[in-house]
């Protein structure tokens, strides 16, 4: 005899999937909607920096001093607001496209983005530490995204170092990989530290690191499409250390 669900449970597992619908809703409106601002912003924005171009090019004779400072106050501004368009844009991305999931060599990838960003620390005393690295099953495209998010953070917030120390870890239990990137940079408050991995969160001045706070956002909206997870530990002045951890541990 087939005894019959509890309806309780039945009522539970019914909101569940209401809840997860209205979710997944809110998700793909919220990605249509960021996707459709930036597009529209970037026409304007386009013919702001044209004509504030123009005048700083043709005009600059004409204006006294506070109106060749006002010029270059548009165009920065306008610079740094295409930056945050691209880097919205990039965020409604991070989560659209299917994974292809490959075997992928962490050390090989970890030093092919380093070369790819080498020319951000020209002129600076930069050591960069790999441990042993595994391979792990991802999606490639995605965890290169992933690998220069975190390592141009650990490059930026070790900025007012003498020299800047970077570690790239990796161990692997029975059915996870988890890996990190250290560095010995100016850290964060630990109580602030679940803020990190939230779009246009920052724990820092703009003026003295540069950035729109999408790079964590976009490092954890691909780790949660491979099903992991991220977290952050640090503390001021001493440094700060990224974790991420990918299911399926494969060696």
């Amino acid at each position: 005899m087939v005894e019959a669900p509890d309806p309780a449970i039945v009522r539970l597992q019914k909101r569940v999937a209401e809840l997860t619908k209205q979710l997944e809703t809110a998700v793909k409106d919220l990605e249509s909607f960021s996707y459709s601002v930036s597009h529209d912003l970037r026409a304007p924005l386009r013919a702001i920096d044209n004509f504030s171009s123009i005048l700083h090019k043709e005009y600059a004779d004409k204006l006294d001093p506070e109106g060749r400072r006002l010029i270059a106050v548009v165009r920065r501004n306008a610079a740094r607001m295409g930056m945050l368009i691209k880097d919205i844009l990039a965020f409604a991305h991070a989560g659209d496209r299917e994974l292809i999931l490959a075997d992928i060599d962490l050390e090989a990838l970890s030093r092919d983005v380093l070369e790819e960003l080498t020319p951000s620390f020209a002129g600076r005393r930069v050591s960069v530490q790999m441990h042993e690295l595994p391979h792990i099953r991802a999606d490639t495209a995605g965890m290169r995204k992933v690998l220069f998010n975190l390592l141009a953070n650990a490059i930026k917030f070790t900025r007012p170092r003498e020299l800047a120390q970077i570690e790239i870890r990796a161990t692997v239990t029975g059915n996870e990989s988890i890996c990190s990137v250290a560095d010995n940079g100016v850290g964060f408050e630990p109580e602030y530290g679940h803020r990190l991995f939230g779009i246009f969160q920052r724990l820092h001045d703009a003026a003295e690191f540069e950035g729109s706070g999408v790079g964590l956002g976009i490092v954890k909206r691909i780790i949660d499409k491979h099903g992991g997870r991220v977290w952050a530990e640090g503390s001021p002045g001493v440094g700060a250390t990224f974790y991420f951890s990918l299911p399926g541990a494969n060696t």
